[in-house]
């Protein structure tokens, strides 16, 4: 070993480097092999990975193949459901054009509705009648033709004392507190006499008269929950009609004894058929048709009595002789004429209403309140509550004034001030009969206001703030 160790090697020496050359190209040729080997390793490998999934696709493709029956009963379930589709699709195309038929009712303003309810009220004529709304119209024929005063019986709490409120409404009162369908027949009724040449309409207490020249031809009144018409036409002509009408046997409506009650829109159009009737027995002239709206909105029973549209009468039991007396007194004047424009004066009266209400506020003063609201509109909400009899009796004496500030200071929100309880307030004298509201200073609450008299600023910081203005007269 240490012989050859001891060999020297020489680079130069030819057979050394053809030894070293061939060592190196063996090294080469080995190192390919080796890489070949890899590759080819590698290769299989990755056939040996993707052989399996090319088997599995054959075998996943057999089963529609040896299931060929069911495969085309499955296959037609997308086709079911895309036929589906554009039967579903209609539905919003139907819904698009329900959309144009409702718009046009949505933008009709208030007063168009009404004409509409006015000329489709006779709908229900096309309804046959059954058996319950006969037992309806018998129930109503039993209300008594002079309708009796309605009676209410309070008790102070303090005292124990009981008292009787009696109330009478007037026509307009009733009318006021009817059903909308009410208000429509008589919208279309009253035009249909309207309609006709020299027909005029005066409103009474009670009723509504209609005249051609100075005789009247029909009247218009409330009995229960139904509107009643009375024509000047013999009842006798209608017995055993459609119509069934009824007489009247009372001396106030002996001009007009032909009464028919307005219960349904089947009535409704009769009634219009008997006042072609009243029209060729007077020999009436049509002229123009009247499209005129007379609807008035609900009001409660308070706000009516304020207005003197409902008589109210209060009295302790047992003093029923001297509050008779009065109701004989007030019944003397039920016949007072209040003319058509007080219909039109009410509708003006409640846009004003509305009017101020978007521009109410907590606190007012004079000058403010006169810059916001017009000496016009302000006249217009100043409500009318007329006298008792008893309060005429002792309504000589002086007359005192106040001023709003003083109110607003002793008086809370929402409460009425009188004469009775500015006098228990010591702010008037006992012997002042009536008072005067004048402005001045500021109003910070709403309050209800009856006097004899206001001036015109301090309506406007009344109503301002939300609280109503009555004139007592």
């Amino acid at each position: 070993m240490m012989n050859l160790l001891d060999i020297n090697f020489s680079l130069n020496d030819k057979t050394t480097q053809i030894i070293l050359i061939c060592v190196l190209v063996a090294f080469i040729v080995l190192l390919a092999v080796i890489s070949i080997v890899i590759v080819s390793l590698h290769k299989k490998r990755k056939s040996a990975v993707a052989e399996p999934e090319a088997e599995i696709v054959p075998e996943v493709e057999p089963l529609p193949e040896s299931g060929t029956e069911i495969v085309p009963e499955v296959e037609p379930l997308p086709e079911a459901e895309t036929e589906i589709v554009p039967e579903v699709e209609p539905l919003p195309e139907a819904d698009t054009e329900i959309i144009p038929e409702l718009k046009p009712l949505s933008e009709t303003d208030t007063e168009i509705i009404n004409e509409i309810e006015a000329e489709t009220a006779c709908e229900p004529v096309f309804v046959p009648l059954n058996t319950e709304e006969e037992e309806e119209d018998e129930e109503e024929d039993n209300v008594p033709e002079e309708e009796e005063v309605v009676e209410e019986v309070r008790v102070d709490e303090k005292t124990g004392v009981s008292f009787v409120v009696r109330y009478r409404k007037s026509f307009t009162a009733k009318y006021i507190q009817s059903g909308d369908i009410n208000k429509s027949y008589y919208t279309m009724l009253k035009n249909a006499l309207l309609s006709y040449k020299k027909v005029k309409t005066r409103l009474g207490w009670g009723q509504e008269n209609f005249n051609f020249g100075r005789v009247n031809i029909a009247r218009f009144t409330m009995r229960g929950k139904s509107l009643c018409v009375y024509f000047a036409l013999n009842p006798d002509d209608y017995a055993d009609t459609k119509y069934k009408v009824e007489r009247s046997e009372s001396k106030k409506y002996e001009a007009v004894p032909c009464m028919y009650r307005i219960k349904n829109g089947r009535r409704a159009k009769y009634a219009l058929d008997l006042i072609s009737a009243l029209a060729e027995k007077f020999g009436l002239i049509k002229s123009e048709d009247m499209n005129e709206n007379y609807y008035l909105p609900y009001e409660e029973t308070q706000a009516l009595i304020d207005r003197g549209l409902i008589k109210e009468t209060v009295f302790k039991k047992g003093e029923e002789s001297l509050s008779e007396t009065e109701t004989l007194e007030e019944t003397a004047v039920t016949e007072t004429e209040i003319q058509p424009e007080e219909i039109k004066k009410e509708v003006i009266r409640q846009q004003s209403f509305e009017e101020v209400k978007e521009k109410q506020r907590e606190e007012v003063n004079a000058y403010e309140a006169d810059e916001i609201i017009t000496d016009e509109v302000a006249t217009v909400l100043i409500e009318v509550k007329r006298k008792t009899k008893r309060e005429d009796k002792f309504s000589s004496g002086k007359k005192g004034i106040i001023n709003i500030d003083v109110l607003s200071e002793n008086f809370e929100s929402g409460e009425t001030v009188t004469l009775e309880t500015l006098k228990d307030k010591k702010l008037l004298k006992a012997n002042v009969a009536s008072y005067k509201v004048l402005a001045r200073g500021s109003i910070t609450k709403p309050l209800i206001v009856e006097a004899n008299e206001f001036s015109i600023e301090a309506v406007k910081m009344i109503v301002l703030t939300g609280g109503r203005a009555i004139k007592i007269h």
